[in-house]
């Protein structure tokens, strides 16, 4: 089974297509950013 790399999304009038991988990568970037704050924030470090 192939992997998409792509979505067609529909908003009213408006069409967009979203590319997947960025998508997927952003979400990372976000993970990544939450779990470096929680470190931030805990005692004793």
């Amino acid at each position: 089974m192939t992997e998409k790399n792509e979505q067609l999304k529909k908003e009213g009038n408006a069409f967009y297509e979203l590319d997947l991988n960025c998508v997927r990568k952003k979400q990372e970037q976000k993970k990544k950013n939450r779990k470096q704050v929680k470190n931030r924030e805990k005692p004793g470090r």
